[in-house]
């Protein structure tokens, strides 16, 4: 049936999607961070597993593309209320880079997969 194929090609084609974002963003290089594979986003951000190169450290680094609907004063603010967040339960933000283009937060990493099927108690 027709449905049948619209799911597995829209299937494939985020996993075309995904596969593509690697080969084209695999190893560059934003302000010493080193991308190795994609592990997230959204309809405004991708987010990339990276490694610090002077630490060998492994970080998830969230790329923000200024936009209409991204403004620059907004990741401001997500970005200083970041900073000031300090719990267990929540990620810690440990830098942020901007250019012409985008906006680059560097956050901590987690092995065990996406924090959206994660809820934990504040």
């Amino acid at each position: 049936s027709m449905k049948g194929k619209r799911r597995s090609s829209s299937t494939k084609s985020r996993t075309d999607l995904i596969n593509g974002l690697n080969k084209r963003v695999a190893g560059t290089n934003y302000y010493g961070y080193t991308v190795t594979e994609v592990i997230g986003g959204g309809a405004q951000s991708s987010v990339w597993k990276c490694i610090k190169d002077v630490t060998g450290e492994t970080y998830a680094l969230k790329i923000v593309p200024y936009s209409k609907e991204i403004q620059l004063s907004s990741v401001k603010r997500e970005i200083t209320l970041l900073k000031c967040l300090q719990h267990p339960n929540i990620v810690t933000m440990f830098d942020a880079f901007f250019n012409k283009k985008s906006v680059f937060i560097v956050l901590e990493y987690f092995e065990l997969g996406s924090l959206s099927r994660k809820t934990y108690p504040l």
